[in-house]
């Protein structure tokens, strides 16, 4: 995946032509991600090969919250006592029928979770120098 960029979605990205067997998927790309980016109601992202803008693949992030009641018991312990826990959410994850089985799924599941990590933490921004580390 290393000629594969992701980067937020842009007009400019060809979606048309981007198909990954769940018609839903492939019609929210089309037709409503952009609108959705607009209007901040998520952050799409779309993996391209440049120069090239044809979209190979896309997730969505959004911001929502948890109480700890939505937790397990075992869990909502080891938590602060917030009455909502702010959360990452991924709501989409698509790659087109082209490019499925060669790791451009997981590549962008890391992307978000390493984004979303990257929002959370100053330290992990940029790479984090070392800084960043799993909690």
């Amino acid at each position: 995946m290393t000629s594969i960029t992701v980067e937020p979605l842009t007009r400019q990205h060809d979606r048309r032509a981007f198909r990954c067997g769940a018609e839903a998927l492939d019609r929210y790309l089309e037709q409503q991600a952009v609108q959705d980016a607009d209007k901040r109601v998520a952050a799409p992202f779309v993996a391209v090969r440049l120069p090239d803008t044809v979209v190979l693949g896309y997730c969505t992030l959004s911001a929502s919250v948890l109480t700890l009641t939505d937790l397990p018991d075992e869990l909502a312990r080891k938590l602060p006592r917030t009455p909502q826990l702010s959360v990452a959410l991924l709501g989409r994850l698509a790659v087109d029928q082209s490019t499925k089985g060669q790791g451009l799924g997981e590549h962008l599941l890391l992307d978000a979770l390493h984004r979303s990590l990257a929002h959370a933490d100053p330290d992990c921004r940029d790479g984090g120098g070392g800084r960043c580390q799993a909690r």
